[in-house]
């Protein structure tokens, strides 16, 4: 939730507004933080599980594609409501 809240005030922001450095800074650390933590906890889990990991995989990059569709919605909604 901090990292999607953190996204919408950075997409909102211009790259001159004073906290826009130091936003963009929190963003980079709680998603490098939360990468860490998903590649010891859950990946190690699922090295030790019977699961289908190319199917997986399949699924997480469909997943990842949808993600990138909606943050560009997002971008362009947010770039077209500063132009209003």
């Amino acid at each position: 939730a901090a990292i999607g809240d953190l996204m919408a005030q950075v997409l909102a922001m211009r790259a001159g507004d004073p906290l826009y450095d130091a936003r963009l800074a929190l963003l980079r650390e709680y998603t490098e933080r939360h990468i860490r933590q998903e590649s010891e906890q859950v990946f190690a889990r699922l090295r030790g599980a019977r699961h289908d990991l190319r199917a997986l995989g399949r699924t997480l990059a469909q997943r990842k594609q949808e993600l990138h569709t909606v943050a560009d919605a997002l971008r362009e909604e947010v770039l077209a409501s500063a132009l209003l």
